[in-house]
């Protein structure tokens, strides 16, 4: 479990005696929470292998700016993994895997503001995650060094 609380703006005193409020890279008080459990198994099956995986993901950010928008959002989702590979030989496997991925906005993505070196970031409170559906064959060698 991850639990981020932020805290980034500043007052400025003034030679005159005032004070400038100073909004920081990320609104105050902003919260960032995740968890996440998987797992993993290999069965073996003559020349065969087979990798099954799966996860859960859950996030959850608030932050409250007044000049960018609020943010309470609390995405999840389950991901999972299976891989076949056939064994060619003591060195050779030949595998074929499909997985799907997920990516939560952090509270970057939702909330920082602020200059950096190409330009200025702005927050978007309204990003969704992030989803796919990947395939992949390959070849795989294993060989002594």
């Amino acid at each position: 479990m991850n639990i981020i609380l932020i805290r980034s703006s500043e007052t400025i005193e003034t030679e005159d005696g005032n004070s400038i409020n100073k909004r920081g890279y990320y609104p105050d008080g902003a919260t960032s929470s995740s968890i996440a459990i998987f797992t993993s198994h290999t069965i073996d099956v003559n020349s065969f292998s087979f990798i099954l995986g799966g996860r859960f993901n859950a996030h959850k950010i608030k932050a409250e700016d007044n000049a960018f928008g609020n943010v309470d959002v609390g995405p999840s989702a389950v991901v999972g993994s299976f891989s076949a590979m056939y064994h060619l030989d003591d060195h050779l496997n030949l595998i074929a895997s499909v997985y799907s991925a997920f990516r939560s906005p952090n509270i970057n993505d939702l909330g920082s503001f602020g200059t950096f070196n190409y330009g200025i970031e702005v927050p978007n409170p309204y990003l969704r995650p992030e989803k796919s559906l990947n395939y992949e064959l390959g070849l795989k060698a294993k060989f002594e060094r």
